[in-house]
This record gives C-alpha cells, sequence and structure tokens, in this order.
C-alpha cells in the first residue's frame, strides 16, 4: 500500500494534515504549559503528559518511518 492510499482512504484529513508538521519524538510544546492550567493557573502537568503521548501514539508520521 503506498502512502497516498494511507492518508487518502484510511486517515480523516485532520489527521492526515500532522503528516506535514515536523515534530520527531514525544515532545511538549512550552506553550501547552501556560494554556493547559487548572483554575488556579497551576499547568495541569498529567493532562500536558497524556496529550503528549496521545499525540505522538496517533502521529500519521509515524507510519511512514518505518
Amino acid at each position: 500500500m503506498q502512502n497516498r492510499d494511507i492518508i487518502g482512504n484510511n486517515l480523516l484529513s485532520s489527521v492526515a494534515e500532522m503528516v506535514h508538521i515536523p515534530i520527531t519524538g514525544n515532545i511538549v510544546p512550552p506553550q501547552w504549559f501556560q494554556t493547559i492550567t487548572f483554575e488556579s493557573g497551576k499547568p495541569d502537568t498529567n493532562s500536558i503528559l497524556i496529550l503528549s503521548d496521545i499525540l505522538y501514539w496517533y502521529r500519521p508520521g509515524r507510519l511512514f518511518n518505518g
């Protein structure tokens, strides 16, 4: 199966768009610590790390890296 078939037939367009984001490994953007917070303003570290893992697991670029 070719890459275009995987993107065209099996992935949502919003997920397929993530292929173009140049991310390597499991990263946490620093902005998340300012935007994903409790009502008190403190970063919700558990939520940030879980979100980071989910994005890493489901990033379609992993399909093409072997």
